[in-house]
């Protein structure tokens, strides 16, 4: 098979964007084990305007503050599972994994994103807000995402870990 970081390389121009769902650690088990990750109704105008078949799709854990990826969209819908996160995210994604990659820490990920989308994490942690206010990534912040991982990646296979 081909080692997880060659295929990461690849990946770079499979996507036009990306989407940063995000999750904690009420929910981050249940977003996991559905395979589904869910948004605020308010994200729907939003979600419904991406290219689904392009856009690369990662998971924020605001209470660990590490960004897990490459996640992949199988459907998109409102409500695709009504009574998944109480209700309270009814824009929904069910995803794939695309390809396991390493999962970034803040000091890893942050700098690679552009100063807009920057803003939007780090209003969440003063918690300005409860979510993240641009989780829409530019095709340039995904490769910089998925070069990041394709680096730890080869670091943790040099390591032998």
């Amino acid at each position: 098979g081909v080692a997880p970081e060659y295929m990461l390389g690849s990946a770079t121009g499979a996507f036009n964007g990306g989407f940063v769902f995000q999750c904690d650690h009420n929910t981050v088990r249940e977003t996991m084990e559905r395979c589904l990750f869910g948004s605020p109704a308010g994200s729907w105008a939003m979600m419904k305007k991406l290219d689904w078949n392009s856009t690369a799709v990662f998971l924020y854990d605001a209470s660990d503050r590490i960004l897990h990826g490459v996640f992949t969209p199988l459907e998109v819908g409102l409500n695709l599972e009504m009574n998944a996160f109480g209700g309270e995210m009814p824009a929904q994604v069910r995803v794939t994994v695309f390809t396991a990659a390493p999962q970034l820490e803040m000091n890893e990920f942050i700098p690679k994103l552009e100063l807009g989308t920057q803003r939007g994490f780090t209003e969440l942690m003063k918690g300005t807000t409860p979510y993240i206010t641009s989780p829409l990534l530019s095709r340039r912040e995904v490769g910089a995402l998925l070069e990041v991982m394709q680096q730890k990646a080869m670091m943790q296979a040099m390591k032998g870990k």
